[in-house]
């Protein structure tokens, strides 16, 4: 079985933007046996409305991707696996999501997605809504 994990890094990176609410999303990739940040954005730097780029960002590649975006004052684990990846790809991405999902505390919302409706702004509004 595959012992993917993610780096110290990568959980400190988490544990700022949810200690610090300085940074708007986070996304991770599988790289080497290890889940690693590639890429962190800051809400300074991206404004107000920023779930349309953090979608594409997410997209952008093609392969599967770990995120966290901090949208509507909630923490929203994204596994994004699209259809069309590799089988080996979402293999090592499935066998290690559940793991990681968990070492990241705190988090609110968990959305698969494998497909675009799936990864939308409308689907992350709705998942994030306030119930009051």
């Amino acid at each position: 079985m595959l012992s993917i994990k993610a780096t110290e890094e990568a959980l400190s990176g988490y544990n700022d933007m949810k200690l610090g609410k300085k940074v708007a999303y986070i996304i991770f990739q599988v790289e080497k046996g290890d889940i690693v940040i590639e890429k962190t954005q800051t809400k300074a730097d991206a404004g107000d409305d920023y779930l349309e780029a953090f979608i594409k960002e997410v997209k952008e590649t093609g392969q599967p991707r770990f995120s966290v975006v901090d949208w509507n004052h909630k923490l929203v684990f994204v596994a994004w696996v699209p259809d069309t990846s590799k089988a080996q790809l979402k293999m090592t991405y499935a066998t290690s999501k559940e793991g990681f999902a968990q070492e990241l505390q705190g988090i609110h919302v968990k959305i698969q997605a494998t497909d675009d409706a799936e990864l939308s702004v409308a689907e992350i509004t709705d998942k994030t809504k306030s119930k009051v």
